[in-house]
């Protein structure tokens, strides 16, 4: 390792048990070295995941970065076979980059393509996160190759997305020969190694092309990339604590609206409040999906919908001297995506406008049309595939874009503005955002007249009939519940709800007191409802320790945070059902009901 490379790590400390800390601060290569009793059988997840920390730390370029990373699985961590892939040109299939194991004969000359959910590459590839799986654990729908690997003896697997900003940079893979080689919270644990890892790369690939960027100005957007996952873990507090305060307002206003006469004045009032509590849920999921990458929350969207909530956020920030146009050129809307990441698209695409137009008067016009995509068409769309398309297109009257910073527009932190004006991101996360959606952005330009952004979002063929839950009638049911969270508020309201539908509950706030009543008569419930973030025990953990006494009982854990459990791991568990908070009288009954049935489970 080089003096340069030594450097940057001044400062960093280590405090995993059996590493000794250097008196200086510094942590130099060798100092991962795990030095405490013993190892165990889990003990070579920790150092599958040493050894991803260790390549972004003391990686000296991608590919030796990578080999590492592969090299320290098989070596340190014991695995027959790790690998990486990474896309090719048209982002189409994954191919094999570095191979290392016994077992590489198995990856040589494969490839996976991207959108396949027969494999966990391509499902991982596909959804930009991490994949677990098991043998047997998801029958009917294992890729031959999968069905190969048990072959030759492995039982549990994983594939991890490296991207940066919505970019598919590669995906890391391994395997083992264990089924409970990956504890149950692997699929987080590889995630967070996963993000170090494509951080290294970026940073890596940057020094080798030369970019021009000093070592400050690049700790600089490193530091600027921490913030916002700093940014990321705030918000998922806040959400957590705002959503349970949501929930006893859209709660108690439900229940009051069922109590009083329709056409009763105060009932209307009523349906306001629980009509700003439900803009305010999707407020926070809006800042959730920016502060940090999720996979999208898939659905049929109507697009004219989401360009009516851009217009309205849009038009509330920018100048009077502004005038905003819409026009909608076709009756058909449907798109399949998730509406609060659609809504940032658009609006970053408006407000690239405005910024693009600045002090003067001047004009932002949405447009949304149909178009069909050809094989010839596809020569300017390589990202695209033949089909239906809606396009959005966002153009404004501005200055128009320099031939010399077109190519970089969408580059991560590429900015022209002046210094705290921007981070240059905007264009950056709606590129990566279209593409997620199976889409892409475009842009055409003439400097001094303006310029023309175009999304392209793939129309639905077949839309399924919607459906209002809302107006459905809330299933009922007479079983016995314990319900548990602990929020004074949270319980009172489960209560409430519940009770009024049929069922027999009983409410409490302490994990313990709830486990210890369980204990005492196992068959007295019939299902468990339990908050998952609780002092003294986590719902995760009263799950497992109530299952461990009754197998067969139905569980359905709530939480105020976004994603906070994925279902792959709570079907581990043996979790029957996940419900985020805030939840409404027909969500909560409807989980209910599913949980009790046993219909189906997580997703």
């Amino acid at each position: 390792m080089t003096s340069t490379d030594q450097s940057r790590y001044k400062g960093v400390s280590c405090s995993l048990p059996g590493i000794p800390k250097r008196t200086n601060g510094d942590l130099m290569e060798g100092d991962l070295e795990y030095r405490g009793p013993g190892r165990s059988g889990q003990a070579d997840f920790l150092w599958l995941l040493n050894g991803c920390y260790q390549a972004a730390i003391f990686g000296t370029s991608g590919r030796d970065l990578l080999e590492r990373v592969c090299r320290q699985a098989v070596d340190s961590a014991r695995l027959p076979l790790a690998w990486v892939g990474v896309p090719n040109g048209s982002d189409s299939e994954i191919k094999p980059l570095v191979v290392a194991g016994p077992g590489s004969d198995l990856i040589t000359s494969r490839s996976v393509p991207v959108r396949s959910d027969r494999s966990t590459v391509g499902r991982a590839a596909r959804l930009m996160n991490c994949v677990v799986r098991r043998k047997g654990s998801s029958p009917g729908a294992q890729a031959d190759f999968e069905a190969r690997i048990v072959d030759r003896g492995i039982r549990s697997w994983a594939s991890i997305a490296l991207t940066v900003q919505g970019r598919l940079l590669g995906v890391l893979s391994f395997y083992a020969e264990s089924d409970d080689f990956f504890p149950p919270h692997a699929a987080v644990l590889l995630d967070g190694a996963g993000r170090a890892l494509s951080k290294a790369l970026v940073e890596l690939e940057a020094r080798k092309n030369g970019s021009g960027l000093d070592r400050k100005k690049l700790d600089g957007r490193l530091e600027q990339v921490q913030k916002l996952e700093s940014l990321g873990c705030l918000a998922g507090g806040i959400a957590h604590d705002f959503n349970n305060i949501l929930s006893g307002i859209l709660g108690f206003a439900e229940i009051s609206i069922q109590e009083l006469p329709r056409e009763a004045e105060v009932s209307r009032h009523l349906e306001q409040i629980v009509s700003a509590a439900n803009r305010a849920k999707d407020l926070v999921h809006q800042i959730l999906s920016f502060s940090r990458a999720t996979e999208p929350c898939r659905k049929p969207v109507h697009l004219r919908e989401v360009m009516k909530e851009t217009f309205r956020l849009l038009r509330a920030s920018i100048p009077s001297t502004i005038e905003m146009r819409c026009n909608v050129c076709t009756g058909e809307d449907l798109v399949s995506g998730d509406a609060t990441q659609l809504v940032q698209v658009l609006m970053n695409l408006g407000t690239n406008a405005v910024q693009a137009i600045g002090d003067l008067p001047g004009t932002v016009t949405f447009t949304l049309a149909q178009v069909c995509l050809t094989a010839e068409d596809l020569i300017h769309f390589p990202d695209l595939k033949v089909g239906e398309y809606l396009e959005v297109k966002v153009q404004d009257t501005g200055a128009g874009i320099e031939p010399a910073v077109l190519s970089r527009i969408f580059e991560p932190f590429f900015t022209t503005k002046p210094e705290g004006k921007g981070t240059g991101m905007g264009l950056s996360v709606a590129y990566g955002i279209a593409r997620t959606h199976r889409g892409t952005i475009t842009v055409e330009t003439q400097p001094g007249r303006g310029s023309s952004f175009r999304l392209y979002l793939p129309k639905i063929q077949d839309p399924a009939e919607e459906k209002d839950v809302g107006c459905s009638e809330v299933p009922r049911g007479h079983e016995r519940v314990l319900f548990l969270d602990d929020e004074e508020l949270i319980v009172e309201l489960g209560q409430k709800m519940l009770e009024r539908i049929g069922y027999r509950v009983t409410a409490l706030e302490d994990s313990n007191e709830a486990l210890d009543l369980f204990l005492a008569n196992p068959n007295a419930f019939d299902l468990l409802i339990t908050d998952q973030t609780m002092p003294g025990m986590t719902g995760i953990h009263l799950a497992r320790k109530c299952l461990a006494v009754r197998p067969t009982l139905p569980v359905l854990l709530c939480s105020g945070y976004q994603d906070f459990i994925r279902p792959d791991e709570a079907r581990a568990v043996g979790i029957s059902h996940l419900l985020a908070k805030p939840f409404s009288v027909h969500e909560l009954a409807t989980a209910v009901r599913k949980a009790l049935s046993r219909g189906p489970s997580c997703s």
